[in-house]
């Protein structure tokens, strides 16, 4: 196994490696899932805070990793292995080499989300000490989370970026300066930030019963969205380790 930065050329199979990893559903509610993904993934690879990096066997692409450089620590946004190569240590591997990279830059920690039905994933991080830092419950409003059109009225929602919609496929929705989820070509997905005002502003928004996610801790999400029905789909943990340096 060899990890090399990864190229231009490499994204169309890291977003396939990314499709192949997740359930359909998980995929739906990722980025990924954007049509022009591979637009948005060429325009991180030239900044500075973003590093991506793919793990080759026999000169063949098995997976990648994407980390952020969050302020004082790394985040590992994705850390992906195709199926086939799974259960052989690749996962272990790649994260010992993060560990030396965050090492190498005198960082002291390393944070990453994880779902919680991912047994797999949560075995590997607990054997590398990391530690639970919160959960955040995923509800959506519609499980079969199907391939739909999704044009934004931007004189009706003045609250995405349109250029940033019309380059990338998704953008992000700002109220009040607050960043508060995104929108993506078949779902609006929300934050665990929303007030109550949100909320109302948001129903407004979605009389086209698109499909509607909100990331919301599970014992505060009754006070927000009153009739709108939601179903459980999955927790999200934040995990932390501490590097020593």
């Amino acid at each position: 196994m060899r990890i090399e930065p990864a190229q231009i050329a490499d994204i169309s199979k890291i977003i396939n490696i990314h499709k192949d990893t997740f359930s359909c559903n998980f995929y739906n509610l990722t980025v990924f899932s954007s049509p022009r993904y591979d637009q948005y993934v060429k325009d991180l690879m030239s900044m500075h805070d973003h590093l991506f990096k793919v793990v080759l066997v026999n000169n063949h692409i098995i997976g990648y990793f994407h980390l952020l450089l969050e302020n004082d620590h790394l985040h590992l946004n994705y850390v992906c292995i195709a199926k086939n190569y799974w259960g052989r240590g690749y996962g272990s591997n790649i994260l010992f080499y993060i560990i030396q990279i965050a090492r190498e830059m005198k960082i002291n920690k390393i944070s990453l989300d994880v779902m919680a039905s991912d047994d797999r994933a949560l075995d590997l991080y607990k054997k590398y000490n990391f530690d639970s830092e919160r959960t955040c419950s995923w509800f959506v409003n519609n499980l079969s989370l199907q391939k739909t059109e999704m044009t934004v009225n931007f004189d009706r929602f003045p609250f995405v970026d349109r250029e940033y919609f019309e380059k990338y496929g998704f953008g992000y929705i700002n109220i009040n300066g607050k960043k508060i989820g995104f929108i993506i070509p078949n779902l609006f997905r929300f934050n665990g930030t929303l007030d109550k005002h949100d909320i109302e502003i948001l129903k407004s928004l979605c009389i086209d019963k698109k499909i509607l996610l909100i990331l919301k801790e599970k014992n505060n999400l009754h006070h927000h969205i009153g009739p709108l029905k939601f179903t459980l789909y999955d927790s999200a943990i934040r995990m932390n380790k501490s590097i020593k340096v």
